[in-house]
């Protein structure tokens, strides 16, 4: 009989040994559970934090590169307005400006150096005549290179309606307003020429085409050589290129004419 009782007596207290194992088995779950939740929150944060740093300062290099035209103009003017040579004070210069350009000049009447105010491939020139010259061969065939070259002048057409960011053609043709006057002939035509005629056939396309300078994430800037819609990257002065302003360079992207 002491025997068959103790067996009962084992066999009745399994059942509340189960539950309270049961009851561990939950506890630890939930304590898990509640721990990965955290562990998920933690990183999800850690993520979107270093999503909006990262976007911060997307910003701020595209601010920055927003300003790097600028320079580049500011620089220009200043190296040719400076009225002397930045190495030999004593010689002095002259200068003059007009729409796109400054000349420099020495006491004797000829050409120091001319500044272009427009971006290109070659920004300051010695001989005069390549001031002009070497930009209007190249002018002709811009809208096969636009890798190469950029319309600043290039219309917005809004049903009906044609916009021009610069310069509006129709001064000469409908407005004839004194004075102004182009020659269309030296500059080779818009590819929107036909859409433009198409949405008022009294506009027409007046192309200012001017060479895309490119800036690389890293600081560094250059230009395209080349035809069509590819060109060759070549470097600030790794191909020939004159840069007045190359101190005044910001990090960023890319820089349009």
């Amino acid at each position: 009989m002491k025997t068959k009782m103790k067996i009962n007596g084992l066999n009745e207290k399994r059942p509340e040994r189960q539950k309270k194992k049961g009851v561990a088995l939950l506890t630890v779950l939930t304590v898990m559970s509640l721990a990965t939740i955290l562990v998920l929150t933690f990183f999800t944060m850690a993520q979107s934090e270093l999503e909006s740093a990262t976007s911060y300062s997307h910003g701020m290099e595209a601010r920055h590169l927003s300003e790097t035209a600028v320079n580049m103009v500011i620089g220009q003017i200043r190296k040719a307005t400076l009225g002397q040579d930045a190495n030999d004070p004593s010689t002095k210069f002259a200068w003059a400006s007009q729409p796109g350009a400054i000349r420099q000049y020495a006491v004797d009447g000829t050409m120091n150096m001319g500044f272009k105010l427009y971006s290109d491939d070659k920004m300051v020139e010695a001989i005069e005549s390549n001031l002009v010259g070497s930009d209007v061969a190249e002018l002709k065939t811009w809208s096969s290179n636009p890798a190469v070259f950029v319309d600043l002048n290039e219309p917005v057409i809004r049903g009906k309606k044609v916009f021009y960011p610069i310069v509006d053609p129709r001064a000469k043709t409908v407005q004839q307003v004194d004075g102004f006057d182009y020659d269309s002939a030296q500059v080779g035509t818009s590819p929107l020429a036909s859409a433009v005629k198409k949405a008022d056939s009294q506009a027409d396309s007046l192309p200012m085409p001017v060479k895309w300078l490119y800036q690389l994430e890293d600081g560094s800037m250059g230009y395209m050589t080349g035809g069509g819609s590819k060109g060759t990257y070549k470097p600030v002065g790794g191909g020939g290129i004159s840069n007045p302003a190359e101190s005044d360079r910001r990090p960023g992207g890319l820089l349009g004419g």
